[in-house]
């Protein structure tokens, strides 16, 4: 046990397990290792907000102590054969309706799951309930060598995948053969619905096809139009990858059948009508997803380099690596 023992946990442990020794940091548990003394399988630390602290900067304080305490348990190579337990108290919320009881340590959670990634067998994560009984299975939760435990009174829960009835699920309109996904203005993520799409299945024109959607790509733009935020009138689904299936006057380079991928408007439905101008083959080996991720980013690549930079052959270019979403 290293850390203060905010919540009774040290007591609670010696009485499963009377060999547990308490330090007062992973410094003074190092120092004691490089002294002779075994090291244990299990370290405990607990981590919480103080009662009453303002929720924002306690949260900030927590998350870099924790982050500065993985960091120093990894560095030690001392550790290396050891589980570093983190035990926050009321942090997750594991049913429905009930917030967390310390708000300011959920985020340790998302912290220690991407340490636990590339970490495995590192670290636990446990979520005690501060009760009594919950207390004393403390050490019983981390031997079952689940990586995350959340210990409510005698019972012990852990993350699972599991079926359920589904609520809040968009459904296409009825008798429609063609819809898409729109915004339907009210400016929130809540307010997207599955519209009936007409002109998805209507005559096409000169240079248009119609393409059997297979999979869209999703960038920033469509949750500017879905929030209300994006200037203009526009659609979501401006990107991505399927088959045409028929095709209008004035086209000759595609066919039906043709495995394509492009940009367009209105894509997140089963149907899109597109100009063939805006669309090529799929490349051979290539899945529909992975050709659907590629048409916005490379367009946008050209258009900047190209007719923004006036970037000519020969010439040098610095790509910065931290351009952020829009670079």
């Amino acid at each position: 046990m290293a850390g203060p023992d905010v919540f009774g946990l040290a007591r609670a442990l010696k009485a499963a397990d009377g060999s547990v020794e308490e330090h007062a940091d992973l410094a003074a548990l190092a120092a004691h290792v490089a002294s002779g003394a075994p090291l244990p399988n299990l370290v405990f630390v607990t981590v919480s907000s103080a009662p009453g602290e303002d929720v924002v900067p306690a949260t900030r304080a927590v998350a870099h102590q924790t982050l500065d305490m993985v960091r120093a348990w990894l560095a030690e190579d001392r550790f290396a054969e050891a589980r570093l337990v983190l035990v926050t108290r009321g942090a997750m919320a594991t049913e429905d309706g009930v917030d967390p009881r310390d708000l300011a340590a959920a985020p340790v959670w998302g912290l220690v799951r991407s340490a636990q990634a590339e970490n495995p067998d590192r670290f636990v994560l446990l979520d005690v309930d501060g009760g009594e009984e919950s207390l004393a299975l403390a050490h019983q939760a981390v031997s079952t060598g689940e990586p995350q435990v959340a210990v409510r009174g005698a019972e012990m829960l852990v993350p699972r995948l599991g079926s359920g009835a589904a609520r809040g699920v968009l459904t296409p309109p009825a008798d429609a053969e063609a819809w898409r996904l729109e915004a339907s203005g009210t400016g929130t993520l809540e307010g997207l619905a599955l519209a009936t799409a007409t002109d998805a299945t209507g005559e096409l024109g000169e240079h248009e096809v119609r393409v059997a959607v297979r999979a869209t790509g999703l960038n920033f733009r469509d949750v500017l139009i879905s929030l209300g935020m994006y200037p203009g009138e526009a659609m979501m689904g401006g990107e991505g990858a399927g088959v045409v299936v028929a095709t209008g006057p004035g086209v000759t380079s595609l066919a039906v059948g043709d495995r394509v991928m492009g940009l367009w408007e209105g894509g997140f439905g089963p149907l899109a009508v597109v100009d063939h101008r805006t669309l090529v083959r799929i490349p051979d080996g290539w899945s529909f997803t992975e050709a659907a991720s590629v048409p916005v980013v490379f367009v946008t690549a050209l258009y900047a380099l190209r007719e923004l930079a006036g970037l000519r052959r020969g010439e040098s270019l610095l790509v910065h690596a931290a351009a952020g979403g829009v670079g």
